[in-house]
């Protein structure tokens, strides 16, 4: 069997000294050869094996914790140095004696050329150019790593410096100047981390650091300024929020609003929704502290018309906000004597919500009845102020101890006759003949033509109104009572539309209470609509008409009309 043949090659050269400063050790060219480079991870191995011959080295001490943070940074696992690692592979044969002899004989070159090189800048003169050199090369890496923002490269460039200057004033201060760089930067990088967290006292805190240590740093002021803000916009919101969940809505209104004006982004989901509901929820508090007040009926409208502009198809905010803006016109037609006008409102109210405005609306309606009946009596016009006085007197709640006397002045003077001029005779013109004098005949009077009495009917119309209604059909309804005002069953009503021919719609027997209701659809609502009362399907009251038609709030979709049975018929 062959023999591995044994390689008793020894070196004859001595082992070069040791330099006494690391940056002069070949070791360390290669560490800044790599870092110049970017390539951190090279760098770590020679650093390492330097720090093994350096051990109490400051400079390579403060070097090596930049190096190996590089390099995980990018991505990289930290090895461990050792002397007894395995080899990734293993040479066999003759291969494993003959490689690692070439690379011994590598390894002794590189070492004779470092030591000529030694002896070189060894010469006289050859020191303090090569120190001259490398001082100028380092001022300006460490300048370059300073403008770049590189504040760990300038650190080695300017403590290297210091090694061969230690008297470098600039390369002092530029040292410390990298150092406060590098630690301002830790601590913006730190504030950021807290500010993107919402941890808005811890990162304000830093930022004045950062400010006080350099003032003019990046965007900082501009940090500042921000988490000031969001500190205020935090402390707002939550101020309002609590306010909220208390039902102080009012105070929390207030809140919402100062939030809002000061940054309407922050938190607007949940600012819109809460705002709303204090709108709504303290409109509705004022409103039923307000009785009858005006001027506390439009505070509480205020509210609700801010509400609806955060949600415009609130139905409650809608209706409370239509309601009171209904009552506060009616207040105005009263005041200018517009009775129709003021009907009309009162009405609408009234059938929607009896107690509105502390139970004002059954009283005003009526004054304003009697109001309308009394300016139409005193114009002659009896028979509708009869057909008012009527209709007030149908009002709940009220006092209507002074409307029989009126009613019954209107129905008398229905029916005093007027008197008219009798005919006087004339004197006819002689019929005699010729001759004689003739005696004068009287010429017959004329027959007067007999006049139709109005024939009464048995049902008679108390209250006629109208108002819109946006459900897309139109209604025709009302309550049908006896002579002695309580609800009558079983009567029937029928519609009909003059203008577009629609009906006669005819309604079902009216029901325990006395109402009864015809459905119009939507094509047919416009036009002059005719109502009367049926028995028997016959007619037994006058047809009475109203208009509707029009757009959903601003039209009218819906009448209604309330029906009395004369007492004469009962």
């Amino acid at each position: 069997m062959m023999q591995p043949i044994q390689n008793n090659y020894e070196p004859t050269q001595p082992q070069p000294p040791l330099p006494d400063h690391p940056t002069a050790h070949p070791l360390y060219h290669m560490v800044e050869h790599f870092i110049n480079q970017g390539d951190w991870q090279a760098a770590r191995a020679p650093l390492e094996e330097l720090l093994t011959l350096y051990p109490d080295d400051p400079y390579l001490q403060e070097l090596a914790p930049s190096v190996r943070t590089r390099s995980a940074l990018l991505g990289y696992a930290e090895e461990e140095y050792s002397s007894d690692s395995e080899p990734r592979f293993k040479l066999e044969g003759p291969l494993k004696f003959v490689i690692p002899g070439l690379i011994f004989i590598v390894l002794l070159c590189l070492v004779g050329s470092t030591m000529l090189a030694l002896q070189i800048w060894g010469l006289p003169g050859g020191d303090s150019q090569r120190v001259a050199a490398r001082v100028s090369q380092l001022h300006e890496q460490a300048q370059d790593a300073l403008d770049s923002g590189d504040y760990d490269r300038a650190v080695v460039a300017y403590s290297e410096l210091l090694q061969l200057q230690p008297d470098d004033q600039q390369a002092q201060q530029g040292l410390e100047q990298a150092r406060a760089l590098r630690s301002t930067m830790s601590l913006y990088s730190e504030a950021i981390a807290e500010m993107e967290a919402h941890h808005w006292e811890s990162s304000l805190a830093i930022f004045k650091q950062i400010e006080a240590a350099q003032p003019g740093y990046r965007d900082v002021a501009n940090r500042i300024q921000f988490v000031q803000e969001q500190q205020l916009l935090t402390s707002q919101f939550s101020d309002a929020e609590a306010d909220f969940s208390q039902g102080n809505y009012e105070r929390a209104i207030q809140g919402y609003e100062t939030l809002q004006e000061i940054n309407s982004n922050f938190q607007s989901d949940t600012v819109r929704e809460h705002l709303f509901l204090s709108y709504l929820q303290q409109g509705l508090t004022v409103e039923s502290a307000a009785g009858d007040d005006p001027e506390q009926l439009a505070a509480a409208l205020d509210l609700f018309e801010k509400a609806l502009i955060l949600r415009p198809g609130d139905s409650q905010a809608r209706g409370e906000s239509q309601l009171i803006k209904l009552y506060l016109e009616s207040l105005e037609y009263l005041k200018d004597e517009r009775w129709a006008n003021a009907v009309e409102n009162l009405n609408l109210i009234y059938d929607a919500r009896p107690s509105f405005a502390n139970a004002s609306v059954g009283p005003l309606l009526y004054d304003a009845y009697v109001a309308w009946g009394d300016d139409l009596f005193e114009y002659g016009e009896f028979a509708e102020a009869q057909t008012k006085y009527e209709a007030a007197r149908l009002i709940r709640g009220v006092d209507t101890s002074n409307i029989g006397r009126k009613l019954a002045l209107a129905k008398a003077a229905q029916e005093t006759p007027t008197p008219t001029p009798s005919p006087e005779p004339t004197a006819a013109p002689s019929t005699g003949s010729g001759g004689g004098g003739g005696g004068g005949g009287q010429v017959a009077l004329p027959t007067p033509t007999p006049t139709a009495t109005p024939v009464p009917q048995p049902y008679a119309l108390t209250s006629m109104a109208i108002r819109n209604n946006c459900s897309g059909q139109g209604y025709i309804h009302g309550v049908v009572w006896n002579a002695y005002h309580l609800p009558l069953s079983g009567v029937t009503v029928q519609a009909f539309n003059l203008d577009n021919g629609a009906g006669p719609l005819i309604s079902g027997p009216s029901n325990g209470d006395g109402i009864y209701q015809i459905i119009v659809e939507g094509d047919q609502i416009p036009g002059l609509w005719m109502v009367q009362v049926l028995e028997n399907g016959q007619p037994v009251s006058e047809a009475m008409g109203q208009r509707l038609g029009g757009e959903c709030l601003n039209g009218a979709q819906e009448l209604k009309v309330d029906w009395q049975r004369n007492l004469q018929f009962e």
